[in-house]
């Protein structure tokens, strides 16, 4: 379900993601926070929490290894996946496809 609310989250006073709504009315990725609340002031803005986001990124990590092993964190949210050992144990790129996908339903 779309959001009906403007939201972006910040770190270290510069927006660093936006929702749809929110880019609407001409925030980026970068603006200084004051810049956008100014554009934008009765959005949802979301304090930067890495901490929590590597808390909940966990699981989804650990569901994808269990397909692929030695998955890398880059950071929550982005990770590396070795798949070429995978591609050939399991048939093909596309069956670790549907398997990656399958494990994160």
């Amino acid at each position: 379900m779309p959001s009906t609310e403007s939201s972006f989250a910040v770190a270290k006073g510069k927006v660093i993601a936006i929702n749809e709504l929110a880019r609407e009315a001409g925030l980026f990725r970068g603006m200084q926070r004051r810049a956008a609340e100014s554009l934008v002031p009765n959005a949802h803005v979301i304090e930067h929490d890495p901490v929590g986001d590597a808390r909940r990124f966990e699981p989804l990590v650990q569901l994808i290894e269990e397909v692929v092993p030695r998955v890398e964190i880059v950071e929550p949210g982005l990770i590396f996946v070795p798949i070429t050992g995978a591609i050939n144990y399991y048939g093909g790129e596309q069956q670790v496809v549907d398997l990656l996908v399958n494990s994160l339903e």
